[in-house]
């Protein structure tokens, strides 16, 4: 019995101190890694080439794909503005307006654009200027130079800058040496496709500017009830959960009639939260106006993705094949069913992201019941809700 309890006391320790090995590893190979984290953009005051390739398939794919996903988006010619901590860049406009208007507000920051020296984007010249506080510029959104609506995002090395800094400025000073920066990267943006993907989401806003300048106005002021929404209120938080619960049945049954049921329990689910949770008529105005704003944004940035991997007809951007992680777009199939895995969740969140993730499955299931729902949806006081009730 004795001899028994020593062997296994050996086998123990053994296994105790293969584990702590293995643990010390991890965190020599962590601490050593995160050493070589950068901390500034290296390409500062031009595009670097792995950029303008990202830029130029984006431009390659709403050109090709993008009608697929919603009406007159291939034929818009969107600017591009993409920003690091040092400059901001414009591509796709000839001899630009000084500076550009962040919208809604309509205020106009900046200064006078300059050609960039000795430097093209395949062929064709652009633009920049100096950033002289890291705080005024374009962000992750869309802008007006001049009368032209543009995109705007960061580059994705300053993406990653940025990500790494920030998260160490959230961590306590123990985590922050060994914490794995890069594979949290890597799960948001480890792939060319995730990158263009984020870019078209901003790019769609410069479709909902042009299309409807007051209605994507309004929707952005809207962002003021963001105080004063009870997002914690326990009535709101069950009533988003029922709403959850009803749109995905609808979303996931193949028969009409049922779904039609379920989003019928959708519509009195959600008309009971916002009795219960006394909801606003500013507020209940917010929901909608979010769920057009970002919620259809969060459907192009996926659905264009898709579109892409299901064609037989689209040819990438030639020189984005070389990209050993550039996959053909084959994964935005299988994010695109993770983040329907993930509605529920999001939707329940108590924070604005619930938004993009309720306004997603709105407009999925408006793409089997209404053909015109995203012609109709540019209309003035018409929302994804509003056109969800008139399914009979």
């Amino acid at each position: 019995m004795i001899k028994i309890i020593k062997i296994m006391f050996r086998l123990f320790f053994k296994t105790l101190m293969l584990l702590l090995f293995f643990v010390f590893s991890v965190i020599i190979i962590l601490v050593i890694t995160n050493i070589n984290l950068p901390k500034q953009s290296k390409y500062q005051d031009h595009l670097d080439n792995e950029q303008k390739i990202y830029i130029a398939e984006f431009q390659n794919l709403q050109r090709s794909i993008g009608e697929n996903v919603y009406p007159g988006w291939s034929a818009m010619k969107i600017p591009i503005i993409v920003y690091n901590e040092y400059f901001i860049f414009l591509i796709g406009y000839d001899k630009p307006p000084k500076g550009w208007f962040k919208v809604p507000q309509n205020i106009q920051l900046g200064g006078e654009w300059e050609i960039v020296d000795n430097d093209l984007f395949f062929g064709n010249s652009y633009y920049r200027q100096k950033t002289t506080d890291i705080k005024v510029v374009p962000e992750n959104f869309v802008v007006k130079v001049g009368d032209r609506w543009v995109a705007s995002l960061q580059t994705y090395e300053y993406s990653a800058v940025a990500f790494y800094n920030g998260f160490k400025e959230e961590l306590p000073s123990v985590l922050k040496q060994i914490f794995p920066y890069r594979f949290f990267w890597k799960m948001i943006m480890g792939t060319p496709e995730d990158y263009i993907s984020t870019l078209s989401h901003e790019a769609f806003h410069a479709l909902q500017g042009e299309s409807n300048e007051k209605k994507f106005n309004n929707a952005e002021f809207s962002n003021a009830q963001t105080d004063s929404y009870p997002w914690n209120n326990q009535s709101n938080i069950d009533g988003w959960n029922n709403e959850a619960k009803f749109l995905m049945l609808a979303y996931e049954t193949s028969d009409d009639s049922l779904a039609k049921l379920y989003l019928n329990k959708f519509i009195e689910a959600r008309d009971k939260r916002r009795e219960l949770a006394h909801i606003s008529d500013q507020c209940v105005l917010f929901e909608k106006q979010r769920e057009w704003l970002e919620g259809t944004a969060k459907y192009a940035e996926l659905s264009i993705g898709v579109e892409a991997a299901k064609s037989k007809k689209y040819t990438p951007f030639p020189q984005i094949k070389d990209f050993k992680k550039f996959n053909y777009y084959e994964n935005r199939v299988i994010f695109f069913k993770k983040q329907i895995n993930e509605i529920s969740r999001n939707m329940n969140r108590q924070d604005e992201n619930k938004f993009y993730y309720s306004g997603l499955i709105q407009s999925l299931i408006l793409d089997r019941f209404d053909k015109n729902w995203k012609t109709k949806i540019l209309i003035d006081n018409l929302y994804l809700e509003d056109l969800l009730r008139m399914i009979k």
